[in-house]
Protein backbone atom coordinates (compact mmCIF):
# COMPACT_ATOMS: atom_id res chain seq x y z
CA UNK A 1 0.00 0.00 0.00
CA UNK A 2 1.43 3.32 -1.33
CA UNK A 3 0.85 6.50 0.66
CA UNK A 4 1.96 10.35 0.07
CA UNK A 5 1.37 13.36 1.61
CA UNK A 6 -1.62 15.76 0.03
CA UNK A 7 -1.36 19.24 1.23
CA UNK A 8 -4.25 20.46 2.58
CA UNK A 9 -3.74 23.87 0.22
CA UNK A 10 -4.05 21.13 -2.66
CA UNK A 11 -7.55 20.07 -1.55
CA UNK A 12 -9.56 21.71 -4.39
CA UNK A 13 -7.19 20.55 -6.87
CA UNK A 14 -7.39 17.33 -5.72
CA UNK A 15 -11.50 17.39 -6.20
CA UNK A 16 -10.96 19.16 -9.59
CA UNK A 17 -8.72 15.98 -10.81
CA UNK A 18 -11.18 13.86 -9.52
CA UNK A 19 -14.01 15.25 -11.49
CA UNK A 20 -12.36 14.43 -15.25
CA UNK A 21 -13.29 11.18 -13.96
CA UNK A 22 -16.41 10.96 -12.15
CA UNK A 23 -19.01 13.32 -12.83
CA UNK A 24 -20.43 13.59 -8.96
CA UNK A 25 -18.24 13.94 -6.15
CA UNK A 26 -20.87 14.11 -2.68
CA UNK A 27 -19.19 14.49 0.88
CA UNK A 28 -19.90 16.00 4.06
CA UNK A 29 -21.65 19.58 3.82
CA UNK A 30 -24.51 21.44 5.30
CA UNK A 31 -27.85 22.15 4.73
CA UNK A 32 -29.58 25.69 4.67
CA UNK A 33 -30.55 25.00 8.42
CA UNK A 34 -26.64 23.99 9.23
CA UNK A 35 -26.92 20.21 9.63
CA UNK A 36 -24.27 18.18 8.65
CA UNK A 37 -25.43 16.13 5.78
CA UNK A 38 -24.05 14.45 2.44
CA UNK A 39 -24.25 16.59 -0.58
CA UNK A 40 -22.77 17.01 -4.01
CA UNK A 41 -20.15 18.92 -3.43
CA UNK A 42 -19.60 21.82 -6.50
CA UNK A 43 -16.83 23.91 -4.67
CA UNK A 44 -14.37 23.49 -2.09
CA UNK A 45 -16.49 26.01 0.20
CA UNK A 46 -19.15 23.12 0.52
CA UNK A 47 -16.86 20.89 2.03
CA UNK A 48 -17.24 20.54 5.65
CA UNK A 49 -14.70 17.82 7.47
CA UNK A 50 -14.55 19.17 10.66
CA UNK A 51 -18.38 18.26 11.96
CA UNK A 52 -20.06 14.87 13.41
CA UNK A 53 -21.07 12.52 11.29
CA UNK A 54 -24.16 12.93 9.28
CA UNK A 55 -27.35 12.65 9.79
CA UNK A 56 -28.17 10.73 7.21
CA UNK A 57 -25.85 8.03 5.63
CA UNK A 58 -24.31 7.85 2.58
CA UNK A 59 -26.29 4.48 1.26
CA UNK A 60 -28.67 6.72 -0.37
CA UNK A 61 -26.29 7.53 -3.70
CA UNK A 62 -26.02 3.58 -4.10
CA UNK A 63 -29.13 2.71 -2.75
CA UNK A 64 -31.62 5.52 -3.07
CA UNK A 65 -34.98 5.85 -0.89
CA UNK A 66 -36.90 5.70 -4.81
CA UNK A 67 -35.06 4.30 -7.46
CA UNK A 68 -36.93 4.21 -10.86
CA UNK A 69 -36.08 0.52 -12.37
CA UNK A 70 -37.14 1.00 -15.72
CA UNK A 71 -40.44 2.26 -17.52
CA UNK A 72 -42.60 -0.20 -19.44
CA UNK A 73 -44.77 0.01 -22.33
CA UNK A 74 -47.82 -2.46 -23.33
CA UNK A 75 -48.11 -2.45 -27.23
CA UNK A 76 -50.58 -4.66 -28.93
CA UNK A 77 -49.47 -8.30 -27.55
CA UNK A 78 -45.59 -7.49 -26.10
CA UNK A 79 -44.10 -5.64 -23.20
CA UNK A 80 -41.63 -3.21 -24.02
CA UNK A 81 -38.91 -2.19 -20.79
CA UNK A 82 -36.60 0.65 -20.98
CA UNK A 83 -34.15 0.22 -18.06
CA UNK A 84 -32.48 3.34 -16.97
CA UNK A 85 -28.93 4.70 -17.56
CA UNK A 86 -26.89 4.04 -13.91
CA UNK A 87 -23.44 4.91 -15.44
CA UNK A 88 -22.94 7.81 -14.19
CA UNK A 89 -19.69 7.70 -12.05
CA UNK A 90 -19.27 9.59 -8.76
CA UNK A 91 -16.84 10.20 -5.59
CA UNK A 92 -18.26 9.37 -2.24
CA UNK A 93 -15.48 11.62 -0.25
CA UNK A 94 -14.49 11.53 3.04
CA UNK A 95 -16.83 8.90 4.23
CA UNK A 96 -15.91 7.06 8.30
CA UNK A 97 -14.66 3.61 9.25
CA UNK A 98 -18.25 3.07 10.03
CA UNK A 99 -19.78 4.27 6.89
CA UNK A 100 -17.24 2.31 4.94
CA UNK A 101 -17.97 -0.98 7.16
CA UNK A 102 -21.69 -0.33 6.47
CA UNK A 103 -20.85 -0.24 2.50
CA UNK A 104 -18.93 -3.46 3.27
CA UNK A 105 -21.97 -4.86 4.90
CA UNK A 106 -24.38 -3.61 1.49
CA UNK A 107 -22.06 -4.95 -0.86
CA UNK A 108 -22.28 -8.54 0.66
CA UNK A 109 -25.89 -8.30 1.19
CA UNK A 110 -27.08 -6.68 -2.43
CA UNK A 111 -24.31 -9.49 -4.12
CA UNK A 112 -24.92 -12.87 -1.97
CA UNK A 113 -27.40 -15.28 -3.69
CA UNK A 114 -28.84 -13.11 -6.37
CA UNK A 115 -26.92 -10.52 -7.64
CA UNK A 116 -28.90 -6.41 -7.78
CA UNK A 117 -27.79 -5.06 -10.80
CA UNK A 118 -29.16 -1.53 -9.99
CA UNK A 119 -26.95 -1.25 -6.81
CA UNK A 120 -24.36 -3.13 -8.20
CA UNK A 121 -23.96 -0.86 -11.24
CA UNK A 122 -23.56 2.36 -8.83
CA UNK A 123 -21.39 0.68 -6.79
CA UNK A 124 -19.06 -0.43 -9.89
CA UNK A 125 -19.19 3.28 -10.72
CA UNK A 126 -18.55 4.30 -7.47
CA UNK A 127 -14.52 5.46 -6.11
CA UNK A 128 -14.66 5.71 -2.36
CA UNK A 129 -12.44 7.89 -0.41
CA UNK A 130 -12.43 6.94 3.98
CA UNK A 131 -10.94 9.43 6.34
CA UNK A 132 -9.69 9.01 10.01
CA UNK A 133 -12.62 9.94 12.25
CA UNK A 134 -11.80 12.43 14.90
CA UNK A 135 -15.12 14.04 15.72
CA UNK A 136 -17.70 11.04 17.11
CA UNK A 137 -20.77 12.18 18.44
CA UNK A 138 -21.89 11.23 22.18
CA UNK A 139 -24.34 8.21 20.44
CA UNK A 140 -21.14 6.56 18.32
CA UNK A 141 -20.43 3.40 19.35
CA UNK A 142 -17.82 1.95 16.69
CA UNK A 143 -14.95 0.90 18.81
CA UNK A 144 -17.66 -1.60 20.77
CA UNK A 145 -18.41 -3.60 17.12
CA UNK A 146 -15.11 -3.79 16.40
CA UNK A 147 -14.35 -0.91 14.03
CA UNK A 148 -11.27 1.29 14.61
CA UNK A 149 -11.78 5.11 13.90
CA UNK A 150 -9.01 4.90 12.15
CA UNK A 151 -9.97 1.77 9.68
CA UNK A 152 -9.23 2.11 5.94
CA UNK A 153 -11.04 -0.91 5.39
CA UNK A 154 -13.79 -0.83 2.60
CA UNK A 155 -12.10 2.85 1.26
CA UNK A 156 -10.60 2.62 -2.28
CA UNK A 157 -8.51 5.93 -1.18
CA UNK A 158 -8.13 6.89 2.40
CA UNK A 159 -7.07 9.87 4.07
CA UNK A 160 -5.48 11.03 7.76
CA UNK A 161 -5.50 14.62 8.89
CA UNK A 162 -1.86 15.10 9.31
CA UNK A 163 -2.56 19.07 10.44
CA UNK A 164 -1.34 20.83 7.21
CA UNK A 165 -2.00 17.58 5.07
CA UNK A 166 -3.82 14.66 4.82
CA UNK A 167 -1.87 11.08 4.91
CA UNK A 168 -3.05 9.61 1.39
CA UNK A 169 -3.39 5.76 1.13
CA UNK A 170 -4.05 4.41 -2.43
CA UNK A 171 -5.83 0.51 -1.39
CA UNK A 172 -7.98 -1.00 -3.85
CA UNK A 173 -6.84 -1.56 -7.86
CA UNK A 174 -9.46 1.30 -8.39
CA UNK A 175 -7.83 3.87 -6.21
CA UNK A 176 -4.56 3.13 -7.89
CA UNK A 177 -5.59 3.73 -11.49
CA UNK A 178 -6.45 7.22 -10.54
CA UNK A 179 -2.98 7.41 -8.51
CA UNK A 180 -1.00 8.56 -11.58
CA UNK A 181 -3.29 11.65 -12.01
CA UNK A 182 -3.05 12.65 -9.09
CA UNK A 183 0.83 12.70 -8.43
CA UNK A 184 1.35 16.29 -9.43
CA UNK A 185 -0.23 17.27 -6.00
CA UNK A 186 1.08 14.49 -3.65
CA UNK A 187 4.68 14.46 -1.66
CA UNK A 188 6.20 11.50 -0.22
CA UNK A 189 5.46 10.78 3.04
CA UNK A 190 7.70 10.80 5.69
CA UNK A 191 8.24 7.70 8.93
CA UNK A 192 6.68 10.11 11.64
CA UNK A 193 3.59 10.08 9.13
CA UNK A 194 2.94 5.96 10.15
CA UNK A 195 2.36 7.02 13.66
CA UNK A 196 -0.79 9.23 12.55
CA UNK A 197 -3.74 6.73 12.64
CA UNK A 198 -2.80 5.12 15.57
CA UNK A 199 -2.83 8.50 17.20
CA UNK A 200 -6.28 9.59 15.69
CA UNK A 201 -7.15 5.93 17.12
CA UNK A 202 -6.62 6.53 20.10
CA UNK A 203 -7.55 10.14 20.85
CA UNK A 204 -11.17 9.25 19.05
CA UNK A 205 -11.67 6.16 21.25
CA UNK A 206 -11.33 8.76 24.68
CA UNK A 207 -14.14 10.45 23.34
CA UNK A 208 -16.85 7.67 23.09
CA UNK A 209 -19.18 7.18 26.24
CA UNK A 210 -19.24 3.49 26.73
CA UNK A 211 -18.39 0.48 25.30
CA UNK A 212 -20.23 -2.58 25.60
CA UNK A 213 -18.51 -6.21 25.12
CA UNK A 214 -20.22 -7.99 21.89
CA UNK A 215 -18.47 -10.93 21.78
CA UNK A 216 -20.62 -11.57 24.94
CA UNK A 217 -23.81 -9.89 23.48
CA UNK A 218 -23.28 -12.25 20.39
CA UNK A 219 -22.83 -16.00 22.43
CA UNK A 220 -25.47 -14.94 24.72
CA UNK A 221 -28.31 -13.17 22.20
CA UNK A 222 -30.25 -15.70 21.84
CA UNK A 223 -30.48 -17.21 25.08
CA UNK A 224 -32.32 -13.64 25.85
CA UNK A 225 -34.96 -13.88 22.46
CA UNK A 226 -37.91 -14.89 24.89
CA UNK A 227 -37.09 -12.46 27.81
CA UNK A 228 -39.95 -10.49 27.08
CA UNK A 229 -40.05 -8.13 29.57
CA UNK A 230 -36.97 -6.44 28.64
CA UNK A 231 -37.87 -6.27 25.00
CA UNK A 232 -41.20 -4.31 25.97
CA UNK A 233 -39.64 -1.83 27.75
CA UNK A 234 -38.26 -0.68 24.93
CA UNK A 235 -40.96 -1.17 22.43
CA UNK A 236 -43.89 -0.12 24.76
CA UNK A 237 -42.21 3.55 23.90
CA UNK A 238 -42.16 2.95 20.49
CA UNK A 239 -44.36 4.82 17.75
CA UNK A 240 -43.33 2.78 14.53
CA UNK A 241 -42.09 6.25 12.81
CA UNK A 242 -39.07 3.78 11.32
CA UNK A 243 -36.40 6.83 11.70
CA UNK A 244 -34.34 4.11 13.34
CA UNK A 245 -34.22 1.96 9.90
CA UNK A 246 -34.61 4.65 7.09
CA UNK A 247 -31.34 6.53 8.81
CA UNK A 248 -29.55 2.93 9.49
CA UNK A 249 -26.33 3.05 7.44
CA UNK A 250 -27.15 -0.74 6.75
CA UNK A 251 -30.64 -1.47 6.51
CA UNK A 252 -31.53 -2.72 2.88
CA UNK A 253 -35.39 -3.63 3.17
CA UNK A 254 -37.57 -2.55 -0.22
CA UNK A 255 -40.87 -2.38 -1.33
CA UNK A 256 -41.60 -2.48 -5.08
CA UNK A 257 -44.47 -0.53 -6.97
CA UNK A 258 -45.81 -0.01 -10.51
CA UNK A 259 -46.55 3.52 -11.30
CA UNK A 260 -48.78 4.12 -14.13
CA UNK A 261 -48.63 7.21 -16.38
CA UNK A 262 -51.38 5.53 -18.97
CA UNK A 263 -53.57 2.92 -19.85
CA UNK A 264 -50.45 0.71 -20.93
CA UNK A 265 -47.34 2.86 -20.14
CA UNK A 266 -45.65 3.25 -16.60
CA UNK A 267 -42.66 2.95 -14.27
CA UNK A 268 -41.48 -0.28 -11.73
CA UNK A 269 -39.88 1.90 -8.48
CA UNK A 270 -39.18 0.36 -5.64
CA UNK A 271 -39.01 2.59 -1.94
CA UNK A 272 -36.93 1.68 1.46
CA UNK A 273 -39.08 -0.28 3.48
CA UNK A 274 -39.33 -0.88 7.66
CA UNK A 275 -39.35 -4.04 9.49
CA UNK A 276 -40.37 -1.34 12.19
CA UNK A 277 -44.13 -1.45 10.28
CA UNK A 278 -46.95 -3.50 11.05
CA UNK A 279 -47.29 -4.53 7.17
CA UNK A 280 -43.60 -5.20 6.31
CA UNK A 281 -44.71 -8.49 7.78
CA UNK A 282 -48.46 -9.09 7.27
CA UNK A 283 -49.51 -11.92 4.60
CA UNK A 284 -51.55 -11.59 2.17
CA UNK A 285 -54.15 -14.16 4.61
CA UNK A 286 -54.13 -11.66 6.81
CA UNK A 287 -52.27 -13.63 9.50
CA UNK A 288 -48.54 -11.51 10.72
CA UNK A 289 -46.04 -13.18 12.57
CA UNK A 290 -44.97 -10.15 13.83
CA UNK A 291 -48.33 -8.07 14.37
CA UNK A 292 -46.69 -6.40 17.79
CA UNK A 293 -44.22 -4.24 18.50
CA UNK A 294 -42.26 -5.43 20.93
CA UNK A 295 -41.76 -8.73 17.74
CA UNK A 296 -40.79 -5.76 15.59
CA UNK A 297 -38.22 -4.17 18.25
CA UNK A 298 -36.51 -7.54 18.80
CA UNK A 299 -36.28 -8.83 14.91
CA UNK A 300 -34.70 -5.58 14.29
CA UNK A 301 -31.71 -5.81 16.99
CA UNK A 302 -31.53 -9.83 16.18
CA UNK A 303 -31.23 -8.89 12.88
CA UNK A 304 -28.56 -6.60 13.85
CA UNK A 305 -26.11 -8.72 16.02
CA UNK A 306 -27.19 -12.38 15.58
CA UNK A 307 -28.70 -13.49 12.43
CA UNK A 308 -26.45 -11.57 9.75
CA UNK A 309 -23.09 -12.15 11.62
CA UNK A 310 -24.85 -16.07 11.20
CA UNK A 311 -26.01 -15.72 7.65
CA UNK A 312 -22.81 -13.49 6.43
CA UNK A 313 -20.41 -13.21 9.34
CA UNK A 314 -20.64 -9.73 9.30
CA UNK A 315 -22.48 -7.10 12.23
CA UNK A 316 -25.09 -5.38 10.58
CA UNK A 317 -24.59 -2.21 13.05
CA UNK A 318 -21.40 0.10 12.66
CA UNK A 319 -21.93 1.95 15.54
CA UNK A 320 -22.74 4.90 13.81
CA UNK A 321 -25.10 6.25 16.44
CA UNK A 322 -27.93 7.19 14.23
CA UNK A 323 -30.65 5.37 15.34
CA UNK A 324 -29.81 6.81 18.62
CA UNK A 325 -29.55 10.41 17.18
CA UNK A 326 -33.12 10.08 15.43
CA UNK A 327 -35.31 8.37 17.50
CA UNK A 328 -38.20 10.81 18.76
CA UNK A 329 -38.87 8.65 21.79
CA UNK A 330 -35.25 8.16 22.89
CA UNK A 331 -34.82 4.20 22.64
CA UNK A 332 -31.48 3.63 22.37
CA UNK A 333 -29.78 0.59 20.80
CA UNK A 334 -26.54 0.93 22.84
CA UNK A 335 -28.61 0.74 25.94
CA UNK A 336 -30.73 -1.82 24.64
CA UNK A 337 -27.44 -4.33 23.76
CA UNK A 338 -25.61 -3.54 27.45
CA UNK A 339 -28.99 -4.43 29.36
CA UNK A 340 -28.75 -8.17 27.95
CA UNK A 341 -25.27 -8.13 28.44
CA UNK A 342 -25.72 -7.12 32.03
CA UNK A 343 -28.40 -9.26 32.45
CA UNK A 344 -26.81 -12.31 30.78
CA UNK A 345 -23.41 -11.58 33.13
CA UNK A 346 -25.95 -12.38 35.68
CA UNK A 347 -27.07 -15.20 35.01
CA UNK A 348 -23.73 -16.84 35.04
Amino acid sequence: MEQYRLAKSELKSFLELLKEDYQKIIGPGVDEEDRSIFKEITNINDLKLEKTLPLKPPKEFLFPQKDNLFNFSCKENTIEINVKDTTEKQVLFALRPCDLAAINYSDTFFKNNLLDNYYSQKRENTLIIGIACEYPSNKCFCTSMDISPASSNGADIFLTNGGSFFLTEFISEKGNLIKEKLKSILTESVQEDNSLKEKIDKNTRSLLLEEFNLKKVRENLEKAYTSEDTWKKYSDACIVCGACTFDCPTCTCFDVNDSFIEKDTGTRYRTWDSCSFYNFSLHASGHNPRGRKVDRLRQRIMHKFNYTVKQFNLWSCVGCGRCIAVCPVGINTRSIVKDFEEALNEDK
